[in-house]
């Protein structure tokens, strides 16, 4: 049984991890998307990850 718990131990972590990268691909997915919609104002400059909600519009046209 030991080695039941190790599997299922290996599972849970590799389905974490795939969970991991789905998360940070959708967050990837939703920046580019919204600078794209954004885009058409001008160049935006992003001053840090977490704040990457609050763009900085260097160049307004």
């Amino acid at each position: 049984m030991r080695t039941r718990y190790y599997q299922l131990s290996v599972i849970s972590y590799q389905l974490s991890v795939i969970s991991y990268q789905l998360s940070v691909i959708s967050y990837q997915l939703l920046v580019i998307s919204y600078q794209l919609s954004v885009g058409k104002l001008g160049t935006y400059r992003w001053l840090h990850p977490t704040f990457a909600e609050i763009p900085i519009i260097s160049n307004y046209q």
